[in-house]
This record gives C-alpha cells, structure tokens and sequence, in this order.
C-alpha cells in the first residue's frame, strides 16, 4: 500500500509549529517591555537601560538559534547585563527568561550547570549586598529558575525528536517512491522480454514460413503481402521492445522528498538518465546520506546535486552552501557508504569546498 501524507495534516502542523516559536519569542519581548518599562519610570541610569537592550538583543539572537562559541558568547554577555541589576525582583523575572533560553544555544549537558553557577552567583550577590536570605525565597528562586530550564529543555527535546520522526518519515516515503518505481521497471523488463521471446519469435517463425510459401507458389502473390505484413508486425513489435527497456529510473521524484521547505533545505538536481536499478539505488542511498549530513551538521539553506556520464559509468557531485564545525569528521554513515561504492567498484571523496560540505563520487555503469 503506498504511503500517503494528509497535505492539510502537515499543513497544520507547520502552522502550530510556526504559532508556539511565535508566541515563545512574544511573550519574551513582552516581558523585556515591561521590566525596561518599569526601570524607566523608575528613573534606572541610561547605563542600565543600556544593559537590559543588550539583554533583549540577547534574547532576539537566542530565538535565532545560535550554537557553538557564539552561544557561550552570548549566554555570557546576557548574564553579565543581568548582574549589573541591583533589584532581584528584575532579575527573578529575566533570570526565568534567561534559563528559558539556556537550552536554546548551550550544547548538553551545559545548560542545567550554568542554570545553577547563574542562580547560585545571583543569591550570593544578595548575600553580599544584603548580608541575609530568607530560605523560602531562596527555595522559590531555585525552584522557578530549574522549572523554566526544565520546561524549555522538554520542549527542545519533544522538537529534536519531532524532527528527527519528519526526517524518518521523509526517508521512508522516498524508499517507499524509489521501491514502487524499481518495481515498475522490473515490470516493464519482464513485458519486453516476454513480448521478445514469445511474439518475436512467432512473428519471425510466420514471416520466414511465407517466405518459403511465397518461393514454392510464386502465383499466389498474396502470400507477398503477408509476409510484409508479418515483417512490419516483428518490426514494431521489436521497436516497442526498445523503447520499454530504454525506460529510466525516475530518481528525481525520490530525491526531492528528502528535502524541500518542510526542512528549509532547497534541493537543486541535475540527474542524467538511468536505467540499472542497483545504480539508481546507490545513487539514492549516497545521496540521502548527503542530505544527512548537511541537515545535522552544515546548517545550509541550500545544496546541489547532479549525475553525469563518465567514460563507461556516472560522476555524482553533492555540495550545499553551509559551514561545517572545524571539529567535524565523517560518521559511519559516510564511511559505510564509501565502503558500498567500493563493492559497486567505484570510489567516494569526502571534503570541503569554502567550508562546506563536498562529496564526489566515481560509479561504475552498473
């Protein structure tokens, strides 16, 4: 049974999707309004107003997902803007915030560590200036600066595995597409070789048989038109033969369900004919373990893939316009999939071009 995705289903998942990260980074700013509002009419220093605008600015790029160093530089920077506060009232409410975001461009396990390096710094700065703590409000500080961290880290999570279901599912419908049009070719190969064996040979048996007819009785030139007759039929009997075999693989359909808006990746394909299905399928495995890779590791809006004949066999060539981490080496993914272009005797190249992921390939013509 073929899969099939309700398109109104998906629809409305982007839009909730789309409506909770909205709504996230709405309710953030208001908050950010109100504080600064407060500090504002409470005549705060244009230095501290200067600080909570670099806290916001903080909160904007946070919703803009930043990873990696620049998301220790940015966690640092909003918690110093934080520290410059002496009212713990502000900072219980942007220290909640704050916590909210940790999930969002600290890698694990650092987000619940510096939560608490972050609270604990604030309560010891009460300490200082205050030279008491009240153990309710200390319990309530701790309890609603790890329940704001553990609900963003739920959410973070429950998105990374809906993600990852998007990609499976994305996979399986492209196998699924790739499957059904092997099946078709192998149906087509199997009607050619029957109408070859079976009405070719009749047809060929029938004209040479009025052939001899025609030698033995040359007055019954009706045995000429049949014979032509019969050849013209083998003729277009063996043209039709041709073209079914000469029937190639549709492997664009299965490639472009790998990408697309739904994953923000814009899939660009160049693919030339192919007919072999062990090569359509190798193409389509290197391929899907291409976009992989880009999706998990690259970042990129974009990627281009194209297919060439080369001599007796194909050059694929995959590359996307994204940056790969300067700590990044092949997985086993790559590795296996060099390890079956190998068996297919061909040869996998695996490096960077400007940073970016580049991947060139030598197939055989199957």
């Amino acid at each position: 049974m073929a899969y099939w995705q309700n398109p109104l289903l998906a629809h409305n998942a982007r839009m909730n999707k789309d409506f909770y990260r909205n709504a996230n980074f709405l309710a953030g700013s208001l908050t950010w309004l109100v504080v600064i509002g407060f500090m504002a009419t409470q005549g705060s220093s244009m230095l501290a107003l200067g600080l909570m605008l670099l806290f916001f600015f903080g909160f904007v790029l946070q919703c803009a997902h930043w990873h990696g160093r620049w998301g220790w530089l940015l966690a640092g920077a909003s918690a110093v803007a934080l520290f410059s506060f002496n009212s713990f009232g502000y900072l219980g409410v942007l220290g909640v915030i704050w916590c909210a975001g940790a999930p969002l461009y600290l890698p694990k396990p650092w987000p619940l560590p510096a939560a608490l390096a972050m609270a604990s710094a604030f309560v010891l700065s009460q300490h200082f200036h205050y030279q008491s703590i009240d153990l309710i409000w200390l319990g309530l500080w701790y309890s609603f600066h790890l329940f704001s961290l553990g609900m963003a880290q739920s959410a973070r999570s429950e998105k990374l595995a809906r993600q990852e279901l998007e990609s499976l599912n994305r996979e399986l419908q492209a196998t699924q597409m790739l499957l059904e049009e092997t099946g078709r070719q192998a149906e087509r190969l199997r009607i050619a070789r029957d109408l070859h064996d079976s009405l070719g040979h009749q047809l060929t048996a029938l004209a040479i048989g009025l052939q001899v007819q025609r030698r033995t009785h040359p007055q019954l030139t009706q045995l000429a038109v049949l014979e032509g007759q019969a050849r013209d039929a083998l003729g277009s009997v063996r043209s039709a033969v041709s073209d079914i075999r000469d029937e190639n693989l549709d492997l664009k359909a299965a490639l472009e369900q790998l990408a697309g808006p739904a994953v923000g990746l814009n899939l660009h394909l160049e693919l030339c004919s192919v007919a072999e299905p062990q090569l359509a399928q190798l193409v389509f495995l290197l391929s899907r373990e291409a976009i992989t890779n880009t999706l998990r590791h690259a970042g990129a809006s974009s990627a281009w893939l194209t297919l060439a004949p080369k001599g007796q066999g194909y050059e694929w060539r995959y590359r996307d316009n994204g940056k790969l981490a300067a700590h990044w080496r092949q997985g086993m993914g790559l590795k296996g999939m060099a390890e079956r272009v190998a068996a297919a005797g061909g040869t996998l190249q695996v490096g960077r071009e400007h940073e970016a992921l580049m991947l060139k390939a030598e197939l055989g013509g199957g």
